[in-house]
């Protein structure tokens, strides 16, 4: 008999990721890592990143997020 795959979607917001808070962000790889590899869908609503408006360039700290999100993307969670 097949085996049923749950299936769920995961939504979430207003992290506001920084470098300053090491530990969210120790968390946030975590839940990559962990419960969104078995997610039908991530969607991110907002308030993702703590930056204000004009704060474009993107730091090492926000590339290894976006990596991180990356990595989720290529195992074929869609964002």
């Amino acid at each position: 008999m097949a085996q049923h795959k749950p299936s769920y979607t995961l939504f979430i917001s207003d992290l506001h990721l920084q470098a300053e808070t090491p530990e969210t962000t120790k968390l946030f790889f975590d839940f990559l890592v962990g419960p969104a590899q078995h997610a039908d869908a991530l969607y991110i609503l907002g308030d993702f990143f703590e930056v204000w408006v004009g704060d474009d360039a993107a730091t090492p700290y926000h590339k290894s997020i976006m990596q991180g999100l990356k990595e989720l993307h290529q195992v074929g969670i869609p964002i």
